[in-house]
């Protein structure tokens, strides 16, 4: 099942709610509702699930939510940070590889290569070598993604993930807070 996208109506934010969730917190105003009372047309029909629940709970579950965010956002991240890093050295490895083909046409023509076969099959040989290695170069450069484009983006989701952690550090201390309230009470 795909996602449902559904527009909140205290503040008309688009929210896209995994097809297992049963409820969902608005990350603009913080409203959170049922998602069981969905219209096909994609507006919400639901009530506010708040008035039947505590807020304990309600903040609960948008910490868990946020903390499901950060978590995929951190993976999203390392993986981009490992593929900007790994394409010089795929390069380097590519450029090695032809290195050390050249060197064993080169050894096994100086070993073998001259009294069986003469000069010409080794220059075939490393001519051969040479070209096949450099269209696996090419082939790689042309097929990598730009590093710019991957800093990028892992750029923009390093700033999404800071403002998640703004908005955790603001439920938690709205969790706080309550937590206090109570105790007063």
């Amino acid at each position: 099942m795909e996602p449902i996208n559904i527009s909140c109506p205290q503040c008309e934010t688009r929210l896209e709610i995994p097809p297992n969730r049963s409820r969902v917190i608005c990350p603009r105003c913080g409203s959170p509702y049922e998602t069981r009372d969905l219209e096909t047309a994609g507006r919400f029909e639901g009530k506010p699930w708040s008035a039947g629940f505590e807020p304990e709970e309600v903040i609960t579950t948008r910490l868990s939510e946020l903390d499901e965010m950060i978590e995929e956002l951190q993976s999203e991240i390392e993986a981009l940070r490992g593929r900007e890093l790994s394409a010089p050295l795929q390069i380097g490895c590519s450029f090695f590889s032809l290195f050390i083909a050249v060197t064993v046409v080169l050894a096994a023509s100086m070993l073998l290569g001259r009294s069986y076969f003469g000069s010409l099959i080794f220059y075939v040989c490393l001519a051969l070598v040479i070209c096949l290695g450099l269209a696996r170069l090419r082939r790689k450069l042309r097929t990598r993604v730009p590093a710019d484009k991957i800093r990028k983006e892992r750029v923009e989701l390093e700033k999404t993930l800071s403002e998640l952690l703004g908005e955790r550090s603001r439920v938690q201390g709205l969790r706080a807070s309550l937590i206090s309230h109570d105790e007063a009470e």
